[in-house]
């Protein structure tokens, strides 16, 4: 039985933007995939201490003994052993919060997630594909903006370390722009999208058209092993080769949430 491991980083819990997307795409997916099992991780019920001294210091003993099977390597057993993974979280200055930075920072345990070969350095997990769900408050899809998002890019990264060969973004924007209706955005209707090229951060009115919204964006793949060597490309910026999964490329493509699960997570 596949199982699809669940990450919620919603912050604001049942009010949070995000965990409405995620959840609206969940019941999709339960519902294309009834044999898989959805395993939830909820980082707001079961808080996880930041890797202060004390906790570093008590990890590498135990990774020093050998004993990874103790509970404080749970979380990373968990995420290694996943089939398909969906982290769900907002975008907080230009990333996520911090709950999501120390769970990632849990998981990425050395010779649980990945490890070290003559190769050098290889991915451990099983997972084929890797979603975030995020909703955002401005539009970062734009080329002149595109740049300044940055959590996406973590998380594609971090998939080529762990050995996951794909990430995929499932994503709204513009939701707090009082041009645009936020509902129609989160999927439950048509709704406007900014005309690319313009700039974000001037106050001039630009026309408007309608797009339907979420979207999702696939990234190329990742490698599995000697990642370096098929990391993005941070200077890669002409079109259909950016190092940003939130621009619309075309490989990228938008349709309507009730299909997204099939195509994102099959």
């Amino acid at each position: 039985m596949p199982q699809l491991l669940f990450v919620d980083a919603c912050v604001r819990g049942a009010e949070s933007r995000s965990r409405m997307l995620a959840e609206r795409f969940l019941s999709s997916y339960a519902a294309a995939n009834p044999d898989a099992a959805i395993l939830r991780r909820d980082l707001m019920h079961d808080r996880l201490e930041p890797q202060y001294p004390e906790v570093l210091a008590r990890r590498d003993a135990l990774a020093a003994a050998g004993k990874l099977d103790d509970p404080l390597f749970a979380d990373a057993w968990q995420f290694a052993r996943a089939d398909r993974i969906v982290l769900a979280a907002p975008f907080w200055e230009l990333s996520f919060p911090a709950i999501l930075k120390i769970y990632l920072e849990r998981v990425s345990m050395r010779d649980i997630t990945f490890g070290y070969e003559e190769s050098g350095l290889v991915g451990r997990c099983r997972a084929e594909k890797l979603l975030l769900v995020t909703t955002r408050g401005g539009d970062y899809s734009l080329p002149e903006t595109e740049w300044m998002e940055m959590g996406a890019r973590q998380l594609k990264a971090l998939c080529a370390m762990f050995g996951i060969p794909k990430f995929e973004l499932l994503c709204a924007e513009g939701l707090d722009d009082e041009r645009v209706d936020a509902q129609a955005r989160m999927g439950r209707g048509p709704c406007p999208r900014r005309r690319a090229g313009k700039d974000l951060l001037t106050r001039k009115r630009r026309r408007l058209r309608p797009s339907p919204l979420p979207y999702y964006s696939s990234s190329e793949s990742c490698s599995r092993s000697s990642p370096l060597g098929s990391m993005p490309n941070s200077l890669g910026r002409k079109r259909g080769q950016t190092f940003s999964d939130v621009q619309m490329t075309d490989a990228a493509s938008r349709v309507p949430i009730s299909q997204a699960s099939a195509i994102v997570l099959p």
